[in-house]
């Protein structure tokens, strides 16, 4: 080994174990750690006060939500996204929502608003080949759904229908571009 190689190395190794016997005094703070790279956000779930049956929303402002067009709503009772039906009647809503994965959420809410904001849950589990092919996306399964509900406790009036849904930060809406009048 040449003398400078051994002068570097040995200035290397000093430099090296120097670093290492770094002391803290006794009473300072420890050195701060990096903290762990938190975990992705779990996705959210429905508010527990939307039921099976229709009862008013308070607890989630509807208006703030972000907004996504992953959603169609095919028919309120057969009669197109734009009907009318008595108060206390059954209704039923059938369309497809898919979630930010391309998938069928594990849940919705079919929401009114109007006057007041009513909103009920439901779950996407019907097949919907068609959607599949017009997105394209073959794996987008049971994205369908059917909310069949009573309307008790509705009051009369016309109401825009939206759907929520869990999403990675937060709950999402998604505009029907329905609307349900209650006569």
């Amino acid at each position: 080994m040449s003398r400078k190689s051994l002068y570097i190395l040995t200035a290397a190794s000093i430099i090296g174990i120097s670093a290492c016997s770094k002391e803290q005094p006794e009473n300072a703070a420890p050195e701060a750690e990096t903290p762990p790279a938190s975990a992705p956000a779990a996705p959210a779930e429905l508010p527990a006060s939307i039921g099976t049956s229709f009862a008013a929303l308070t607890d989630v402002d509807t208006a703030s939500l972000q907004k996504v067009k992953t959603c169609f709503l095919d028919t309120i009772n057969r009669q197109g996204a734009t009907a009318t039906a008595p108060v206390n009647s059954p209704a039923t809503f059938s369309g497809w929502i898919i979630d930010e994965n391309g998938h069928g959420p594990s849940s919705l809410a079919v929401v009114l608003s109007g006057t007041k904001v009513y909103a009920v849950k439901g779950s996407p589990s019907v097949p919907r080949p068609d959607v599949a092919k017009a997105l394209g996306k073959a794996d987008v399964g049971n994205a369908g759904f059917n909310v069949s509900v009573r309307l008790d406790g509705i009051d009369p009036g016309t109401y825009t229908v939206s759907l929520l849904q869990p999403g990675r930060r937060g709950l999402v809406a998604c505009d029907t571009q329905g609307s349900l009048t209650v006569q």
